[in-house]
């Protein structure tokens, strides 16, 4: 093509005017006119039916603000062309280059087009690629301001042309139901659009942003952007609330259309502005916002990579004249199956991906994330799934913030690695090595299963940690456990401390001392089963006899009934087996073999049942003490559940004559949850204290040789006793970062926060604004009421205290407990 050839007799080329995705605009003059026009010519013939759509519908739109259509047609080479009227100036694209719009002139342009969308609503058709590039300035005027390009629109009569799975549209612009891949959208994703648009011509930013198509598309589905009248002082709370309405995720929510959507802007160009938005120190402000850690697992079940290119980077960076299109299967009804078992919903997005949003309290929220992710992997081994924690604004919606962006790159950074597995970002590993067996491969760091109770605890920098500060404890369970092999009787110790204090490790410490002395059965406490019958035994002889749930039934049969007859009298073994069978989910019946007379009974009679589990494990444990002393470790008890918990008083009570020796381990909250636990039984409640400063100092310079005093001391006061603080700081000064909250650290803080009351938690992020020391009557004023009630609530969970040194007349100045969590309280 050359400036002078003539197109269908009729348009002689110019000049090339620029170039898109499926065609070349030229300038030309219609000889039958004389008039300047944009011809726009085919390049793809893959392409020919949607371009031959869009003449097809410009020919029938006629409105001042849609570009004017002049004439189509086919050319003798298969090509095709479109000619419309030529205007100068400049695209919305190329102004918003060089400055944003003011807020009348932003209110009218959008206006215009949505007048455009509108009447183009009115006759069916929906444009669905409303961008800046697509709107056409001819002028300062933006009364004349022209919506281009209707390639990809679709006429609700007609049957769409879009494949299912094709992503359709630019994706910072895309309505959450086009993210999700919907077939069938309606004006109100032209609407939405226009949201976006309003918001980039007054900020200069999109609303939805991020580094890869996948992070666009999750932000658009479960992020709420920043208000635009925060980045824009001069626009009005009512102007701000119409771009929110606009942008709202759910479509009904949204007007119906571009004429409804241009006429509440227009009102809003008459309406007086009443000033701008109160400052964020406000009540208002310190009751809608609170920052949260999130768990998002990101799954590829098996779409092609070839959208991590370039052409879909330049499209998750808002590149305005790009169509980006991807592959994407159906949503796979195991994933959907096994997000219902964790309590979440999948979200399909529009690049093939599915995402699942965990929210709950720091290491819970991952450990939740992770089991699912190993469901899924497990029933889809083809899967990929990438597994980040991180900090998220919590509004009316579920955002996700700069979490979603690292996920997407860490999936890019790990897909020429590995094709599938579970992938996890360095915040979840930390969370997640205490309960779960990771591994490395280069940079990239994977989550292979459950790791074992009795397993090592996680190492620091690469190497195991010494145990400091707890020599006291350790010498007392020794004494206990002495006691009870050398008099042969039941004894019990509660390990009770918050999160992060050490208990794990002081347990696995006694473990090793004493395996070569007694058998170890463990069983541990979770969130997501927590109360579950019988939950906590059942793991602890599940894991002893090397029962696994994976292995076939009968193989699991045959070895709980060979460990039963090897200490267990002949004429009760049948009884053991069936009953603690039935418990562990191994019925001794499975394999056709009639059930006797008493469990025939129990299965009608619950309360029967619980007695025959009940004698069953009494014979059975009664059997191994007899053999070789028994240590039951029951971790995480206040995850537990009180049929094991009043089995376990049972045994205690009944096993005299047997070393039974039994080690519970459990936050503070164990109090609430089971009331005077074993206290028939003298149980020792062995309370462990916040880390001395001596022996954090030992664990600091056992790993870091080269720490100056400075940084030793730093690390201790900033770790404030809290061994699992304490760590991570070393780990982020090995790092070389030692400035910032580490995120785990910040993980383990907000799912304490997470627990209290809202009201308390406004009255933290309210205190947290004056510094580490703060005042009631200045909190009470940034609230709006008293907060005495709150303070003393929070004083008597030791989260806030009266400053030691205050005088009389500073009686009411309190101070935050730890400085973790006045952090924690202002990014919250």
């Amino acid at each position: 093509m050359h400036a002078g050839f003539v197109v269908a007799d009729r348009f002689e080329i110019e000049a090339r005017a620029g170039v898109g995705g499926m065609a070349t605009v030229w300038r030309a003059r219609d000889r039958s006119t004389g008039e300047t026009v944009a011809l726009k010519l085919l390049g793809e013939l893959a392409e020919h039916e949607r371009f031959v759509r869009e003449a097809e519908l410009l020919a029938h739109l006629d409105h001042p603000n849609i570009v004017r259509y002049i004439a189509h047609g086919e050319l003798s080479d298969g090509g095709a062309f479109l000619a419309m009227e030529w205007l100068e100036g400049e695209s919305l694209a190329e102004r918003l280059r060089r400055e944003s719009l003011g807020v009348a002139d932003a209110l009218v342009l959008c206006a215009r087009v949505g007048r455009a969308l509108g009447y183009a609503h009115s006759r069916g058709v929906i444009h669905r690629d409303v961008k800046p590039s697509n709107v056409m300035l001819p002028s300062d005027d933006f009364d004349e301001a022209r919506v281009l390009d209707f390639g990809i629109a679709r006429q609700k009569v007609r049957r769409d042309l879009t494949q299912t799975g094709m992503l359709v549209g630019t994706p910072g612009y895309m309505a959450p139901e086009q993210a999700r891949g919907a077939r069938d959208v309606d004006a109100r994703a032209d609407v939405f659009a226009l949201g976006c648009l309003l918001y980039k011509t007054l900020t200069q930013r999109a609303p939805f942003a991020g580094n890869t198509v996948v992070a666009v598309l999750a932000k658009i589905l479960l992020e709420e952007p920043t208000p635009v009248e925060r980045l824009r002082p001069d626009v009005a709370p009512h102007v701000g609330r119409l771009i929110a309405s606009l942008l709202a995720k759910d479509p009904l929510a949204r007007p119906s259309d571009g004429m409804e959507a241009a006429v509440l802007l227009e009102r809003a160009i008459l309406r007086p502005s009443s000033g701008p938005p109160p400052p964020l120190e406000s009540a208002d402000a310190l009751t809608t916002f609170e920052q949260r850690m999130l768990s998002v697992l990101l799954l590829d079940v098996g779409v092609p990579s070839d959208r991590y290119g370039a052409k879909a980077a330049r499209a998750a960076m808002n590149a305005d004249d790009l169509d980006a299109t991807a592959t994407m299967p159906l949503l796979a009804d195991a994933v959907r199956a096994c997000a219902a078992d964790f309590g979440v919903v999948p979200e399909p997005l529009a690049d093939g991906s599915i995402l699942i949003a965990f929210r709950g309290a720091g290491a819970e929220q991952a450990t939740r994330a992770a089991k699912c992710a190993l469901a899924i992997v497990k029933e889809m081994p083809g899967c990929l799934a990438v597994l980040g924690t991180g900090r998220a604004m919590v509004d009316a919606g579920v955002p996700v913030g700069e979490l979603i962006d690292r996920i997407a790159g860490l999936r890019v950074h790990a897909t020429p690695r590995i094709s599938a597995g579970i992938v996890v970002d360095g915040v979840s590993a930390t969370l997640l090595e205490e309960r779960f067996s990771l591994t490395q491969d280069g940079p990239v760091q994977i989550l292979v299963g459950v790791r074992d109770a009795g397993e090592p605890v996680r190492t620091l920098l690469g190497k195991p940690s010494p145990c400091v500060g707890r020599e006291r404890e350790l010498a007392e369970l020794d004494a206990v456990f002495e006691e009870c092999v050398t008099e042969e009787s039941p004894r019990a110790v509660l390990l009770k401390a918050p999160s992060g204090f050490g208990k794990s490790r002081v347990r696995y410490e006694l473990v090793a001392r004493v395996r070569d002395r007694a058998q170890v059965w463990t069983g541990r406490g979770d969130s997501m089963s927590a109360g579950a019958p019988f939950d906590l035994l059942t793991q602890a002889i599940s894991r002893a006899y090397g029962i696994r749930g994976d292995d076939p039934i009968d193989v699991r049969r045959q070895r709980l009934a060979a460990r039963i007859a090897r200490h267990v009298p002949e004429e009760k073994r049948r009884h053991t087996l069936e009953f603690v069978g039935e418990m562990i989910g191994v019925s001794a019946t499975d394999d056709g073999q009639e059930p006797s007379a008493p469990m025939r009974a129990a299965r009608k009679d619950p309360v029967l049942m619980g007695d025959q589990i009940h004698a069953a494990v009494h014979e059975l444990l009664r059997a191994e003490c007899s053999a070789y002393p028994l240590v039951l470790v029951l971790e995480d008890l206040h995850w537990g559940d009180i049929p094991t918990v009043k089995l376990v008083d049972a045994l205690l009570r009944d096993l005299q004559g047997c070393p039974l020796f039994v080690l519970a381990t459990a936050r503070p909250e164990i109090d609430d949850l089971f009331p005077r636990l074993w206290e028939d039984h003298s149980v020792l409640v062995l309370p462990l204290r916040e880390l001395g400063r001596k022996p954090a100092e030992k664990l600091v310079r056992a790993m870091l040789a080269d720490a100056t005093d400075d940084i030793v001391k730093s690390l201790v006061t900033r770790a404030g006793g809290n061994a699992f603080y304490l760590e991570e700081l070393i780990r982020a000064v090995a790092q070389g970062d030692a400035s910032t909250l580490p995120e785990t650290v910040l993980a383990t803080v907000a799912a304490r926060l997470d627990r209290l009351d809202p009201e308390a938690r406004r009255i933290l992020r309210a205190a947290s604004i004056f510094g580490q020391a703060f005042w009631a009557r200045g909190v009470a004023t940034l609230v709006g009421g008293s907060a005495d009630d709150w303070i003393a609530t929070l004083s008597m969970q030791e989260i806030v205290q009266a400053r030691p040194e205050s005088r009389f007349e500073r009686e009411h100045e309190l101070v935050f407990r730890h400085s973790f969590v006045r952090e924690a309280a202002t990014r919250r």
